[in-house]
């Protein structure tokens, strides 16, 4: 993904909370990623995803899975760290397969210790193509 596409994308959403001296502002980084094709190994029933399976076109094994998901969160996790040091609070994702795939990339390194969760939207796509926040 282009840095241009990147920043152009990310938001940044300022909340103020009052105190009786000064205000205090936080800024929290909000961002979008479109993770192309982020499938995982296993065929899911009622879904065409035959050509990202260990014998499909792609010839999508573990190994590859692997470093996908490790590019992924290694993207995430340096998203908005030029307006705010914690990075981005929020992340809506597009072209997931599925949950599965979402509770690998919560459960990698970066994000260790962070609280990440997520919310998986199923869709109707044939491919099985979702989205994810």
């Amino acid at each position: 993904m282009s840095k241009n596409l990147l920043f152009s994308v990310l938001l940044l959403l300022l909340v103020f909370s009052s105190n009786a001296q000064e205000p205090v502002r936080k800024v929290f980084a909000l961002g979008f990623y479109n993770v192309e094709n982020f499938f995982d190994t296993i065929h899911d029933a009622g879904k065409n995803d035959y050509e990202f399976l260990p014998d499909g076109t792609y010839r999508w094994g573990t190994r590859k899975y692997l470093a996908k998901l490790n590019n992924i969160a290694s993207v995430i996790s340096e998203m908005g760290r030029d307006f705010t040091p914690d990075g981005v609070s929020l992340v809506g994702l597009a072209e997931v397969e599925n949950e599965g795939v979402l509770r690998d990339l919560v459960r990698q390194p970066q994000f260790v210790g962070q609280g990440w969760g997520y919310i998986h939207l199923e869709g109707a796509d044939k491919r099985g193509i979702d989205c994810a926040l």
